[in-house]
């Protein structure tokens, strides 16, 4: 697991605790005992009626006991270093989305970075419309094509992307990359636990891609 300001994506339709759902096998959670769900956060705000929720939703669901370990401190970076840190037995969890990405942003102008397939494009325009929404200012890093910026937000030498869902399904599927936010109206398909943005507080942010077979001025029309 990963600081919630690496390796994370906004998926674009066309072709996000944010993560295909958990399904326990043989019934029951698989391993026993108390669960840790930590909260980079204080108790009492936002991130605490969320932890509550998803505390209560993993255990009517999977069974076992799950409770909340507000761990706050260092825009979210105290919470993450503990559970990466954990055992990686499934007894230590880290609840985040976008909001953490979005307020990690907030207290730290321009040190978190997205990365896009070039200025104007369909990956960079709804990142600045989603930065002026929140009041968070990141830091743009344009590269040369959709692959490499890609690559480079898998290998975390950036924080966070719009992509395609056919050009990151399987990178999300295999734990590479964690969706956090779906800019399309609806939930995408494939991906049903991970919220769209309009879910998390921004009616109308959208971002569908198309594309068109064109020609040159004065074509014939037949």
């Amino acid at each position: 697991m990963t600081p919630p300001s690496r390796r994370t994506l906004l998926l674009a339709a066309g072709g996000s605790l944010a993560a295909p759902a958990l399904r326990a096998q043989g019934g029951g959670y698989p391993g026993g005992g108390t669960v840790a769900v930590v909260v980079p956060y204080s108790p009492g705000g936002a991130s605490d009626v969320v932890g509550r929720l998803v505390t209560q939703g993993l255990q009517e669901k999977l069974g076992g006991s799950f409770v909340m370990d507000h761990k706050p401190g260092a825009s979210t970076s105290i919470a993450a270093r503990h559970v990466a840190r954990a055992r990686p037995d499934g007894m230590t969890l880290l609840c985040g989305s976008l909001d953490d990405l979005l307020a990690a942003a907030r207290a730290r102008p321009e040190a978190i970075s997205y990365a896009t397939w070039g200025v104007g494009t369909t990956a960079h325009l709804p990142m600045l419309d989603l930065g002026v929404r929140a009041g968070a200012n990141m830091l743009h890093v344009p590269y040369n094509g959709a692959p490499p910026a890609l690559t480079d937000t898998i290998a975390g030498r950036t924080d966070c992307m719009f992509a395609l869902v056919a050009a990151c399904r399987g990178h999300v599927e295999g734990g590479r990359l964690r969706g956090i936010a779906a800019a399309s109206e609806e939930r995408v398909r494939i991906f049903p636990a991970i919220p769209t943005l309009i879910e998390q507080g921004f009616p109308g942010l959208t971002n569908n891609g198309w594309y068109a077979i064109q020609a040159p001025v004065g074509t014939p029309e037949p």
